[in-house]
């Protein structure tokens, strides 16, 4: 009968605590997806209007707000928010065009690893530059 007893108390517990439980990993599980919606978005951002690294253009603003948003929503990976502060500064010192494009696109390859695109090469993504200068 103790036994019994146990496996009842076991049971309700489990029946009460599970629906708090799912909505966790529910909650989290959204989250995770939230932030790489937030990630994905940036690295959209930044890769279509990358021909905004030479001003005046007309995309600037959206480049600018996918770039000022990096150290917030990739907080947890130092290998991003290095190669952003790489790009930053050169931009600040007013480096030249190769070297500015050169440091975003080792930032831009450093946020399509973080995000698990293992297979985008270095190459690639300066192919994707050229196409930008026209």
């Amino acid at each position: 009968m103790e036994i019994q007893h146990w496996l009842t108390v076991i049971s309700v517990v489990a029946i009460l605590v599970s629906p708090a439980v799912a909505m966790l990993v529910a909650s989290w599980s959204r989250e995770k997806n939230n932030r790489y919606q937030r990630q994905y978005e940036i690295l959209y951002d930044v890769i279509r209007t990358r021909a905004a690294t030479r001003p005046p253009h007309r995309n600037s603003d959206i480049l600018e707000a996918a770039l000022n948003s990096i150290p917030v929503v990739f907080s947890g990976n130092q290998g991003v928010i290095d190669a952003y502060q790489k790009f930053y500064e050169s931009t600040q010192r007013g480096d030249s065009e190769e070297l500015r494009t050169e440091q975003l696109v080792s930032l831009l390859l450093t946020i399509s690893r973080a995000m698990g695109y293992e297979g985008i090469e270095e190459s690639t993504i300066k192919n994707i530059m050229q196409v930008a200068r026209g």
